[in-house]
């Protein structure tokens, strides 16, 4: 528990940086000009886009989980050690439990299907990056906070609000982190692959906006 915890922890802080870095990566380069310096790259617009789609949905996560599984180690060697001086039985330190694969899965594995699972919604943030003229956080959270109000005022339901929480990674309290991702992707398995598709299409999207929109 506390190890996952701890995970927990490190899951919230790349959340926040993630929602941070999809609503102004783009915008950016058009605000700082730098967009021309990639221009002049060759490079296309949806190499780049998806270049930045796979640094913050798997590179910056890979050095989170590894911090992460380092501290974890340290809290379990701690615990250990803890045990060892306290504990005059050897017996009981010996029936300390530490499952290392368990572990590295909830830390490390994780994460891609977890991915697979937020695609649209990550596919989403770079889309109203590069399509904002002002303010991109509020155009990324306002179009479909709007939509769901409208869909609730003038359809009574809420089918788009539903599709928005099955594109978010939920870990079943009975399960591990790894588990609850495979657990998801089987009970849901046939819209997680339409998610994908719509992400490709909202990357492709904002690939094409960005070749004719240099600026803010």
């Amino acid at each position: 528990g506390a190890l996952d915890a701890l995970n927990i922890v490190f899951m919230l802080v790349l959340s926040m940086i993630t929602i941070n870095y999809l609503s102004g990566t783009l915008f950016n380069d058009r605000k700082d000009r730098s967009v021309l310096f990639w221009r002049s790259m060759p490079v296309t617009d949806l190499t780049e886009v998806f270049a930045k789609f796979a640094t913050i949905g798997l590179a910056v996560p890979l050095v989170y989980a590894a911090i992460s599984f380092a501290l974890q180690l340290i809290v379990v060697a701690a615990g250990w050690l803890f045990f060892v001086l306290r504990v005059s039985d050897a017996g009981q330190v010996a029936s300390i439990g530490f499952d290392f694969g368990t572990t590295l899965a909830n830390t490390f594995l994780a994460w891609p299907l977890a991915l697979g699972i937020v695609a649209p919604l990550y596919a989403w943030g770079l889309l109203a990056s590069t399509w904002a003229s002002r303010s991109p956080a509020l155009l990324m959270f306002g179009v479909p906070l709007g939509i769901v109000i409208a869909e609730s005022v003038l359809l009574n339901s809420s089918w788009f609000i539903t599709r928005i929480v099955h594109s978010l990674p939920g870990a079943r309290s009975d399960l591990g982190w790894f588990q609850g991702m495979l657990a998801q992707w089987a009970q849901s398995g046939v819209e997680q692959l339409l998610g994908l598709v719509i992400a490709a299409l909202l990357l492709a999207l904002a690939a094409r906006i960005r070749r004719y929109r240099l600026d803010v």
